[in-house]
């Protein structure tokens, strides 16, 4: 009997490694981009990659793009103004 519940113990143990294998890859790779919203304000969009924050990216203005952020001096371009939008 104890067999039984250390073997049923042990494949709970496994599938749970695997699902957080499978799942940190994802969360790891996401990055913070910025852009220009419909108001020319810098905006802040957390995305695994650059197409999925244009895409998705709430508000985003027409002829915006992203920038990739990777640093705090790269952060600091957030809520501030892009003229000429």
């Amino acid at each position: 009997m104890t067999s039984i519940k250390n073997s049923s113990n042990v494949s709970m143990l496994l599938a749970l490694i695997a699902i957080a294998f499978i799942a940190i890859p994802a969360i790891s790779q996401a990055a913070n981009y910025g852009y220009v919203n419909h108001s020319g304000n810098v905006m802040l969009y957390t995305s695994d990659t650059p197409e999925n924050a244009i895409r998705n990216a709430p508000n985003i203005s027409q002829h915006s793009g992203v920038i990739l952020l990777n640093n705090q001096t790269n952060n600091n371009l957030i809520g501030g103004q892009a003229y000429g939008v």
